[in-house]
């Protein structure tokens, strides 16, 4: 299927000269895995974008194609003389780092407000190339604001994080080159980590707790290295926190440091995801964290609630109760008890609107771009978490005080299009 700018062009002649005349319609580059006619494209792209800002997006995931690392590299370098007015960059590779990437300095990147660089999945890295491009982002004097950084293996990025960013994602060597690179953040408003390592003494790093992040909103947290979570718990303070993602092993050391971080920051919560990682050993610790997580002064102002397989009696218990006044969407995913769920049910459900504008935990938020991994045998694609439903209930119901028959007939006399329930 042609790209729409082409479509357009192709109507009629009037048509054809404004399309034209526009170079915004020209000036965003999206290339997957690049063919031999890509190449006469970008050039047809650059001559009609004139002189207004680019947007690249580049991915080479699969080499189905004998000259498909050679497509991408002339593709880069016709793109590289262009590097001064790149305003967002999206790179995705997943069999090394192009060699033309390599051939211009950070000074030509003067307008770069957004990076995408994703090579975690590359089978074919090297060092060197990698520090290559840490410097050539580093630079204080850019005007990048938004950096997503995937690699394969631990990097010194860490310490090479620029200071104005306002948006920062990927997977770092959390130690004190990073810690110190954070608190340098003062602009900093999302942060993001997974699949992070943790290497060296941390006692430099206690020195310098805790690093107050005054303008973080969103916090992001899936880490299933015990200590690498209970750590940036334990460090980082957040008072204008608002939406808060994340996954907890089930250590009671664990749990004590999440309530810390919150109590610290005073933050007033508004966005709440948990994904359990891995079944908890002892059922009624995870009961307890469960309710004292959704009775916290924390909660009191929660409008966004998604837990992911998870035991969800605990949950149903307390949202019976009359809590969390402000609760305008829920997505619960585990197993429960007929009876309790029924109970919940008939006591909050009818209190879901529908969705009037855009949720705070967007799949745009919550996609980390990989599986998250429950368990070793189990992956849960993230984005079909993320739905329009206000309320939202995937479920395995256990036989209680009523069997699934009672809820599904209860669903199906009160449901609303808002609702999204899958029961088995």
């Amino acid at each position: 299927m042609p790209p729409p700018q082409l479509v357009l062009a192709q109507v009629c002649s009037y048509w054809r000269s404004v399309a034209i005349s526009y170079p915004e319609l020209w000036s965003t580059f999206i290339i997957v895995d690049p063919i031999k006619r890509h190449i006469s494209m970008t050039k047809l792209w650059l001559e009609r974008a004139g002189q207004h800002p680019l947007t690249l997006f580049i991915e080479h995931l699969w080499p189905g194609c004998e000259d498909a690392l050679v497509n991408t590299d002339l593709i880069i370098g016709l793109l590289l003389p262009h590097a001064h007015r790149w305003k967002a960059a999206i790179f995705i590779f997943r069999f090394g780092i192009q060699s033309s990437l390599l051939a211009f300095p950070r000074s030509e990147l003067p307008s770069l407000e957004t990076l995408y660089f994703d090579v975690s999945k590359s089978s074919g890295w090297y060092k060197d190339e990698l520090e290559h491009i840490e410097k050539m982002i580093s630079s204080s004097s850019l005007p990048l604001r938004h950096l997503t950084w995937k690699t394969c293996s631990p990097n010194d990025m860490s310490s090479r994080l620029p200071n104005n960013l306002t948006y920062l994602c990927g997977d770092f060597d959390i130690g004190l080159p990073f810690v110190q690179s954070l608190s340098k953040m003062e602009n900093l408003q999302i942060l993001r980590l997974y699949g992070c390592t943790q290497s060296g003494s941390h006692q430099n790093v206690l020195l310098t707790l805790p690093v107050i992040l005054q303008r973080l909103h969103t916090l992001d947290l899936r880490l299933l290295n015990v200590e690498l979570s209970r750590f940036l718990f334990g460090l980082i303070n957040a008072p204008d926190l608002e939406i808060l993602l994340f996954s907890l092993l089930p250590e009671s050391q664990q749990t004590s440091s999440f309530f810390a971080f919150t109590q610290r920051s005073h933050c007033n919560l508004k966005a709440l995801a948990y994904i359990c990682p891995m079944t908890w050993r002892h059922p009624n610790l995870e009961a307890r964290f469960l309710v004292e997580l959704l009775t916290s002064p924390q909660m009191a102002f929660l409008s966004e609630l998604i837990m992911v397989d998870i035991d969800l009696d605990p949950v149903l218990i307390v949202l019976v109760q009359p809590i969390l006044p402000s609760l305008k969407r829920l997505h619960l995913s585990g197993h429960c008890s007929g009876g309790l769920l029924l109970d919940m049910l008939k006591h909050r459900a009818q209190n879901f609107p529908p969705p009037q504008s855009g949720f705070m935990i967007s799949e745009q938020l919550f996609d980390s771009g990989v599986s998250f991994v429950i368990s070793p045998t189990r992956r849960l694609p993230l984005p079909t978490i993320v739905s329009g439903f206000s309320i939202s209930i995937r479920a395995r119901v256990d036989g209680s005080a009523c069997q699934i028959e009672d809820v599904v007939e209860w669903c199906e006399y009160n449901s609303t299009p808002h609702w999204g329930m899958i029961l088995s």
